[in-house]
């Protein structure tokens, strides 16, 4: 599949048209959100399994907001029940699970090798480093500087394969694995427009998250739908 290398600024650009598509059904989309929120709530609550299982379930949620935004690109109206189509149609319910599956699988390798890196940190520190030793100038310590660098690449390395991974599998009908290497490849052909979306959106949700993450109602529906750009942008 083509992958088209897009200017930086285009970072920038994608929430300009998320923005634009988010405004013609604002009251919709924010239903959306609130849903959305609630979803996450709900599973996050659940000790232990919870989160895990909103991981499992969060491409059919996304492919809900990819699919009413295609729509709206396309002139027609919002409509509530399109939240709910990746757990109602047939031709891609299954795959957008098995992506979850994936996604699943991605955070748990990351929490694996972030714990395996942590625990040979502490191993590599001398005994007068540990219990009591330890004040608040260790956090500061080259070693916790490159344990945060370390975690952060991960992260990014994750969302980038995650990335338009959901709208290649519901409107591409590319096959699970096929989508995260696709994703991961559009994702690394353009780094810096990736990254400056990246940084921003994590500024953004900062900032929603301060008035008791109601913010988020907001910027999620307009995320979802500055990806559906990118993806537009970078395939079509």
């Amino acid at each position: 599949m083509q992958v088209n290398k897009l200017d930086a600024g285009q970072g920038l650009a994608w929430y300009g048209c998320g923005w634009n598509l988010f405004k013609q059904f604002a009251a919709v989309w924010l239903i959306f959100g609130v849903l959305f929120l609630i979803a996450m709530a709900v599973c996050f609550f659940i000790p232990m399994v919870g989160p895990l299982l909103f991981m499992l379930l969060f491409p059919l949620l996304a492919a809900g907001f990819y699919i009413g935004a295609d729509n709206v690109n396309r002139g027609s109206p919002l409509e509530l029940g399109m939240l709910f189509e990746g757990f109602t149609r047939d031709d891609i319910r299954t795959p957008l699970l098995i992506l979850g599956g994936l996604f699943l699988g991605l955070m748990i390798a990351a929490a694996i090798i972030m714990m395996l890196f942590g625990a040979g940190m502490m191993g590599s520190m001398g005994p007068g480093d540990h219990g009591a030793g330890m004040g608040p100038q260790s956090f500061l310590s080259p070693a916790m500087g490159v344990g945060f660098l370390v975690g952060l690449v991960v992260q990014i390395l994750i969302a980038m394969c995650v990335f338009f991974a959901v709208p290649l599998t519901t409107f591409d009908q590319m096959q699970p694995v096929e989508a995260v290497k696709t994703s991961f490849q559009a994702a690394l052909t353009n780094i810096l427009p990736f990254l400056i979306f990246v940084i921003s959106y994590m500024i953004l949700a900062f900032i929603a998250s301060i008035p008791f993450f109601l913010g988020l109602i907001l910027l999620f529906p307009i995320a979802f739908c500055s990806i559906f750009c990118a993806y537009r942008g970078v395939f079509k």
